[in-house]
């Protein structure tokens, strides 16, 4: 028969055994959640990426401007994010800087589309 101190030794060793486990589990768990959000983050922020500007963006001009120079202006070209650009603060830059514009239209369709007009 086991001795009062032998059992709550046993006890002890038993909690302490089952603390480690859980630390083990949530530390596992963390680093596992960690790794599968930074590859969806990579995996959604990668559908956003000009592959073909031909296909993807869409720039209407009128005489005063060329679609070249408005891509240009706003950054668009093959490998840039969509995600990244502040088609906002493009639009208000591009129609200062070009005077002889009088609106500027941007459509984003999602994921991977953008529509301007000039």
């Amino acid at each position: 028969m086991k001795s009062s101190k032998n059992k709550i030794k046993d006890k002890k060793r038993r909690n302490g055994i089952a603390a480690a486990l859980i630390i083990a589990s949530l530390i596992l768990l963390t680093a596992g959640t960690i790794a599968a959000y930074k590859e969806l983050k990579k995996l959604w922020i990668e559908q956003f990426v000009i592959k073909d500007m031909a296909e993807q963006v869409s720039i209407t001009s009128g005489k005063m401007v060329k679609a070249d120079v408005l891509a240009e202006n706003f950054g668009l070209r093959n490998g840039i994010n969509l995600a990244l650009i502040d088609f906002d603060k493009k639009r208000r830059d591009v129609l200062k800087k070009i005077p002889n514009l009088k609106s500027i239209s941007v459509v984003r369709r999602l994921p991977g589309k953008v529509t301007i007009v000039a």
